[in-house]
């Protein structure tokens, strides 16, 4: 049984003692979130560059020369004034491509905008009393296109789904599906666990309906 609950609903995004994932969320630069997070034994201040919310050109000039993953993050807008990044969607690209999902404090309420490193013109026209619930963020995820033709249609997640199924080789797309596409929240613990599940069920019926598949394809669902 799935173990998400679509009706939970954060009492702020903006607490006053945040989470270290909520801190964390400061962070564009996705690599620089995992060392901190996953080497806690690193020994860093608050003025270390690795914790700032973004970089100076220079500083992103030298990480980026680094590895091209590690432009993951660095090129996304700064976080407006009252804003905190909510979800985030992370992509196993060659630059690691990020999209951002955030929610910025008005003073009749919450309003929504979704970001990446692209400039994208996401249509997000979404406005709330209070902090959504996990249901009400994954249609905001699902019912947000990009503009683009190539990948419109399915949201945010599941059409690089859908375009992976379409055009990368049979012997490879069901893992690059189960690779390619990262979703997680410092606030929605469910969010990742949810696009799992779908990410499974998605695969499933994908491949009852590909006559180019095979049965060892359909093992890499796993």
């Amino acid at each position: 049984m799935p173990n998400y609950d679509l009706t939970y609903r954060p009492s702020t995004y903006w607490p006053d003692a945040p989470s270290v994932p909520q801190l964390l969320a400061s962070i564009a630069g996705e690599v620089r979130r995992a060392i901190v997070t996953n080497q806690p034994h690193v020994s860093v201040d608050a003025g270390d560059w690795i914790l700032q919310p973004t970089l100076t050109p220079d500083e992103r000039g030298w990480w980026s020369s680094l590895h091209p993953s590690f432009m993951g993050g660095e090129y996304l807008s700064a976080l407006e004034a009252g804003a905190v990044e909510i979800a985030r969607i992370s992509l196993a690209s060659t630059t690691a491509d990020q999209v951002s999902v955030r929610a910025r404090r008005l003073d009749d309420g919450i309003a929504y905008r979704i970001v990446d490193e692209y400039d994208t013109p996401y249509v997000c026209e979404r406005r709330s009393a209070e902090p959504l619930t996990l249901a009400e963020l994954i249609a905001l995820l699902d019912d947000t296109d990009h503009p683009d033709e190539e990948f419109s249609g399915g949201g945010l997640v599941k059409a690089h789904w859908q375009h992976i199924a379409e055009y990368a080789a049979p012997r490879s797309r069901y893992r690059e599906v189960s690779e390619f596409v990262t979703v997680s929240s410092p606030f929605y613990t469910g969010l990742s666990t949810y696009y799992e599940y779908e990410r499974q069920d998605w695969l499933a019926a994908y491949a009852e309906g590909d006559d180019t598949g095979t049965e060892d394809d359909a093992l890499d669902t796993e």
